[in-house]
């Protein structure tokens, strides 16, 4: 076949797609009113059942576990997590007490099961809960149910949580009691012993004063004459000296005793401020760990969507007039087809 062949049979296969297309098109001129008329009823019947079909509605809850505690680490430590709660929601724990509450109050016919809708996200700790329903009022009340039983059930675990911690307060307050109680029993000791002090420091002055006398007396002896009774005299002032220097010293080792023991109570004081100290800046952390327990947190409460999520209006009409189009333009081309057929018979 040469080049002009080959291009002449490209040129009618082109005319012959063009010549077929404009028969497509003054077909569908033709069948216009057919077309346009069978979209409109498959369109309107659409939009007639969509509208006289039931509207379901989505109602819609966010929740989030409460901070259980923060650890040394900055790590933070939640009351459960989300799959456990999505593990308690879809096992249906809560589903009998939100029934037979919300039939007592309303005497109203619930599903069974109510087939609560749980999600979760990864690295996230918020879990949506949803409720398709035909009757919004009552799916809200059936969500506000759900959310007072896991608040309920969350808020007991938070309250144990942090009665434990108010019973490791009591006790370190306790501690800190006992300590402000050593703490005056080593203030008495110490008034007790300085007491003791104070009255042996007269005493030994009263010694020390004798003592001096008694060397003054000793002294003039000396320069006496040397008779037997100035021998007697200073041996007896001697020994008396000798005495009473005893005298001193005890008294002096006791004084020293009586101070070390009042610094032994002043340290043992410091030691209970110390102690007391750290048990105050435990109490604090306690408390503070406490303020940071959390029961369910509602992030949002039950909510309805404006718009029910079914049926779809819009997209009903649509798609049926698509529809509509398709079939009815099928149906143009196969009667088409059937008068051809037939103007070919009687020819």
């Amino acid at each position: 076949m040469t080049k002009q062949e080959v291009s002449t049979h490209e040129e009618s296969k082109e005319n012959r797609l063009e010549f077929e297309l404009l028969d497509y098109l003054r077909l569908m001129w033709k069948w216009k009113y057919f077309i346009v008329g069978g979209m409109l009823i498959c369109a309107i019947s659409a939009w007639v059942i969509s509208s006289l079909a039931p509207k379901l509605y989505r109602i819609e809850m966010s929740l989030q576990p409460g901070i259980l505690e923060i650890t040394d680490d900055g790590d933070t430590k939640h009351i459960d997590s989300p799959e456990n709660i999505k593990g308690i929601i879809d096992g249906g724990i809560c589903e009998d007490e939100i029934l037979s509450d919300i039939r007592t109050a309303h005497n109203q016919r619930l599903p069974e099961p109510l087939k609560l809708t749980v999600q979760t996200q990864n690295q996230s700790t918020v879990i949506r809960v949803l409720y398709e329903t035909s009757n919004a009022e009552l799916g809200l009340k059936i969500l506000d149910r759900c959310k007072e039983v896991l608040v309920e059930r969350y808020g007991e675990f938070a309250e144990h949580v942090r009665s434990e911690y108010d019973k490791q307060i009591e006790m370190k307050r306790t501690e800190i009691t006992d300590h402000k109680v050593q703490m005056r029993v080593s203030r008495n000791q110490i008034r007790d012993i300085q007491n003791r002090i104070d009255a042996l420091v007269p005493r030994l002055e009263l010694v020390r004063k004798n003592r001096g006398l008694l060397m003054q007396r000793s002294e003039k002896s000396l320069y006496a004459s040397a008779s037997e009774e100035n021998i007697l005299s200073t041996l007896f002032l001697a020994n008396t000296i000798q005495q009473n220097l005893q005298i001193e010293g005890q008294y002096m080792r006791e004084i020293d005793q009586y101070k070390s023991e009042i610094e032994r109570a002043e340290q043992r004081i410091r030691e209970l401020r110390t102690i007391i100290r750290e048990l105050a800046d435990e109490i604090k952390a306690l408390e503070d760990r406490k303020g940071l327990v959390q029961g369910l947190q509602i992030l949002r409460e039950p909510t309805k969507r404006h718009k029910p999520i079914r049926p779809r209006i819009q997209f009903n009409v649509v798609l049926s007039a698509m529809m509509g189009l398709f079939f009815t333009t099928l149906a143009a081309f196969l009667i088409e087809a059937l008068h051809a057929g037939k103007g070919k018979q009687r020819t």
